[in-house]
């Protein structure tokens, strides 16, 4: 976040960051072969969006999962929420993006962000357990049932308007602030501008 100032924080950069991020993100979600995420401690923003991008996740109960954006004034574009979305459904994703909880992994399994609560301990090793099963398998009916599920969903709205949409937090006031707070250590002051 501190270096948002130099990475991002113009419409210009951020369109260019958003395009490479939701490119990789998509990638992960879109990969022919089934993903697992082992979630182990604290999983938030990006971390976040990686493991719902997974097929699977396999979390511990002392994860942490949320979505801080509310907190910097980011935007999340449409094919970054859907997956949120078709995991936890309306209510769950409002609390995670516009409440900003964070879930313990019991907390996320309960809602249905995680799909799997092992001991803390056992995180990783369930993951790679996880991952044999599925290698097990044919691959040919998992690249296909994964496939179809995901095409079960619709279309997904990823057009350049979309794309423009989620990129125009970096024009605003409360992005620049939330920024600048988190640099000096303060709490952010929006004005919705």
């Amino acid at each position: 976040i501190s270096a948002f100032p130099e990475e991002r924080g113009t419409p210009e950069r951020e369109a260019a960051y958003q395009e490479t991020l939701a490119d990789a993100l998509q990638a992960i979600r879109t990969c022919r072969h089934p993903t697992v995420a082992a979630i182990r401690g604290w999983c938030m923003g990006g971390g976040a969006g990686i493991a719902t991008m997974c097929d699977f996740r396999v979390a511990g109960p002392d994860a942490r999962i949320g979505i801080p954006a509310r907190s910097l004034g980011l935007f999340y574009q449409h094919a970054e929420l859907d997956p949120i979305l078709q995991s936890v459904g309306y209510w769950v994703a409002c609390e995670l993006l516009i409440e900003g909880r964070v879930f313990t992994g019991e907390e996320a399994e309960r809602k249905g962000l995680v799909s799997r609560l092992v001991p803390d301990e056992q995180v990783f090793a369930e993951a790679l357990a996880l991952a044999r099963r599925i290698c097990e398998g044919a691959p040919l009916a998992n690249r296909f049932h994964k496939r179809a599920l995901q095409a079960l969903r619709g279309p997904l709205p990823i057009g350049p308007a979309e794309r423009a949409e989620a990129a125009a937090f970096a024009a605003t006031e409360d992005f620049r602030q939330a920024v600048a707070a988190f640099r000096e250590g303060r709490k952010p002051v929006f004005r919705g501008r």
